[in-house]
């Protein structure tokens, strides 16, 4: 479950597909983040959160974009996908 104020929708487009995107300059970590006058210098903490989480449960996966840094800042807005990497399948 996604709450409201994260502005955000998750879909699975395809299979072993997660895709993301925020709304348009709506994401709360993007617009704390910006208020605190560090936005240059921010990489996203949301997107590294769902990484830790593939990471701990053993997923091996591919961000795409790769997330080293705040998207909605840098492209104007933030969406990708992470493909999940099952092996023996």
């Amino acid at each position: 479950m996604i709450p409201d104020f994260m502005n955000v929708t998750f879909s699975y487009p395809e299979e072993n597909k997660m895709a993301w995107e925020f709304d348009q300059g709506k994401c709360f970590a993007y617009a704390g983040i910006k208020r605190l006058g560090v936005i240059d210098t921010y990489e996203c903490g949301v997107l590294y959160r769902i990484k830790c989480w593939l990471e701990e449960l053993g997923i091996k996966h591919r961000f795409n974009p790769a997330i080293d840094r705040c998207l909605m800042h840098h492209r104007g807005y933030c969406s990708g996908d992470i493909q999940l990497v099952f092996e023996n399948r």
